[in-house]
């Protein structure tokens, strides 16, 4: 298990101020947020390529500096650019000689071939944005990782592209029975394989729970379904509640009743009632 625990970084016009969350083996953990919001400074802080000025990071309890002092990480960027005049082969070959202690080229070959359906050699730059988020991710899942951190990989993706990495990634975390911390803006592609959330805003973090929780704690109704409702009970999801479009969106605990009028809320209706509650 990966602790993370009062992680700051400040920057001129930013600071991302004690972060704190928990990753779990074989589980998903959506990082959501604005762009700006401080995901990419999470994530590059648990792997060292960002210094943070203070908190704790601990693997199994073990304090560290960034996770690679204890675990094999595997971490795929937004830049998918790289080694642009590069052949795939030539790619493959570089980091093969870095990670050779860990280097599987067998499942390199099972990856690319048979679960991306790649069978020819193209430079990188030929490659269109999808075959690129697969083909740097076969690299990582070729080291064998014990951890694997995704920073806004599927943006830019066409939905279908989307739903193929996302069934991968799914099927991964619960066979290798390892954590994967992905960022996203995308709440759509987290609430297909999350299990858990941790909701980021301007550096604060503002929720951290199971995506069951999210959708028990949070309802929505439509407009039109209020005037059913008693006086009271309408008075407080209008009052404390956030209209969104023809509805609204509330926190169940607003409300001292056991059944909750409405249904459970979109993930992405939840964040904008969390940030209005800010």
């Amino acid at each position: 298990m990966i602790e993370v625990r009062n992680l700051n970084k400040s920057y001129k016009r930013f600071k991302l101020e004690n972060a704190s969350f928990v990753l779990r083996p074989g589980k998903v953990t959506g990082l959501i947020g604005a762009n700006g919001a401080g995901k990419s400074t999470i994530l590059r802080s648990l792997i060292g390529l960002v210094k943070k000025d203070s908190g704790e990071i601990l693997v199994d309890g073990n304090k560290v500096n960034d996770l690679g002092e204890k675990l094999k990480v595997g971490y795929v960027c937004q830049d998918l650019k790289i080694y642009a005049g590069q052949k795939m082969s030539d790619v493959a070959g570089f980091v093969k000689d870095i990670y050779k202690d860990s280097w599987d080229n067998g499942l390199y070959e099972h990856y690319l071939k048979d679960v991306f359906g790649f069978d020819y050699d193209l430079k990188i730059k030929e490659l269109s944005t999808g075959m690129r988020v697969k083909f740097f991710i076969a690299l990582e899942l070729a080291k064998k990782p014990e951890c694997l951190l995704l920073d806004e990989v599927t943006s830019g993706l066409d939905p279908m592209v989307r739903d193929d990495v996302l069934d991968i990634l799914l099927q991964i975390t619960r066979d290798d029975n390892i954590p994967v911390f992905m960022s996203s803006h995308i709440t759509e592609d987290l609430e297909k394989i999350a299990d858990y959330i941790v909701y980021i805003d301007s550096g604060h973090i503002l929720l951290e729970d199971t995506v069951e929780n999210i959708r028990k704690n949070y309802y929505k109704i439509e407009c039109e379904e209020l005037l059913d409702l008693d006086e009271e009970t309408r008075a407080a999801i209008t009052g404390k509640g956030f209209k969104q479009h023809q509805y609204y969106v509330y926190n169940a605990g607003i409300l001292d009743r056991q059944d909750k009028p409405g249904t459970a809320a979109m993930l992405s209706d939840v964040l904008r009632c969390l940030r209005k509650e800010k």
